[in-house]
């Protein structure tokens, strides 16, 4: 299935580079990081 607004960890790469190619800043792997991790579900404990 797929989940929109999301970007799989293993495009990030390319996501940076292109983003850096088209000089849009503030993309890095941290960012992406953080992102995918404020999108994710809470678990119960």
């Amino acid at each position: 299935m797929h989940k929109r607004n999301s970007i799989a960890p293993e495009h990030w790469p390319k996501v940076i580079a292109i983003s850096a190619e088209k000089e849009i800043e503030g993309i890095t792997f941290e960012w992406l990081a953080r992102q995918r991790i404020s999108q994710q579900p809470e678990t119960a404990a």
